[in-house]
């Protein structure tokens, strides 16, 4: 090899080098535009505590408010929220992390599900968390789930769609910037059924349990005289004898009730609260339940209203 070209293989090295640096640049400089941002967090200068209200907009429309008597759902009468459920998704989304940046046009919106809310299929769930004064904190939109495929397709799954483990969310102040977290934030929809406090009550050491139906012939009531003695039917007609059997759980069938919704159109026609039958339950502890049973619904669950009162000495 001469000199000549010794010297143009050295200005070519150098050509590939710098024309190297010129891309790595570049890129280190996309990453820390606004559009690169991986690593930081995804919603900056969020404060937990500023947060009085909640609110979700997708195919349904949801509002958490926080009141003097703690947090409630709005659009069930604000009938009391699971507080848990609430704290959770705030710590969660304080903490966010973005872990994937990329610009996004307006037409590839609906790809990504994060066309406006309430347009199909292909709309995104706004979530919007506002101040006691109604003001705006923080909004996003979330899109689809971002799946990840595995390897090896496994025979307790069908198909091989894989499994989400993030989701593609777009904030309200930057709309051309597409951004993905390594939640797929499952929990955040907007049904109102699925934030209430499921809590409800609690019937312990039973004494006696009257059933009164709008037929007086298919009334009855049981009593026993200590929670360890047998259930007994209360003015047996002749020929009826109690059925042991259908009984002996009685005692334990209202330890724990849960609910599915909150009626919202409480009116007695529509829910039976007009004519409904009515259960009775005195304990040993003075505590008198009332449970009204109206009509069935069409997912065949029954509108139910419970009162309680106590005679204590």
């Amino acid at each position: 090899m001469n000199r000549k070209q010794l010297f143009l293989l050295l200005v070519a090295l150098a050509f590939i080098g710098g024309a190297c640096l010129l891309l790595l640049r570049r890129n280190e400089q996309s990453w820390s535009a606004p559009g690169g941002q991986t690593g930081k967090k995804l919603l900056q200068n969020f404060q937990v505590n500023d947060v009085a209200a909640i609110h979700l907009k997708g195919e349904s429309e949801l509002t958490l408010a926080r009141k003097a008597e703690g947090w409630c759902v709005l659009e069930k009468g604000n009938y009391p929220a699971n507080f848990s459920q609430i704290s959770e998704l705030l710590l969660k989304i304080s903490d966010l992390k973005i872990v994937q940046s990329e610009p996004i046009a307006a037409a590839q919106l609906a790809r990504m599900h994060l066309a406006e809310p309430g347009r199909g299929p292909d709309s995104g769930v706004l979530v919007e968390f506002k101040d006691a004064q109604g003001n705006v904190l923080q909004s996003l939109l979330l899109g689809k789930k971002h799946v990840q495929k595995s390897e090896r397709p496994s025979p307790m799954r069908f198909g091989d769609e894989g499994f989400p483990d993030g989701r593609y969310v777009m904030l309200k102040t930057d709309p051309q910037d597409l951004l993905t977290v390594s939640d797929p934030l499952n929990n955040l929809d907007p049904k109102p059924a699925e934030w209430l406090d499921k809590d409800f009550f609690k019937v312990e050491k039973p004494q006696a349990i009257a059933f009164v139906s709008t037929n007086a012939a298919n009334s009855w009531r049981l009593t026993r005289e200590s929670e360890s003695a047998p259930w007994v039917l209360a003015d047996p007609k002749p020929g009826e004898v109690l059925d042991t059997n259908k009984v002996a759980s009685l005692a334990g069938t209202l330890s724990y009730p849960s609910f599915v919704d909150v009626a919202s159109d409480p009116a007695p026609d529509k829910t039976g609260m007009d004519k409904p039958l009515a259960v009775s339950i005195e304990t040993f502890d003075h505590f008198t339940y009332t449970l009204d049973i109206g009509n069935k619904t069409p997912e065949n669950d029954y509108h139910l209203k419970v009162g309680v009162a106590g005679a204590l000495p």
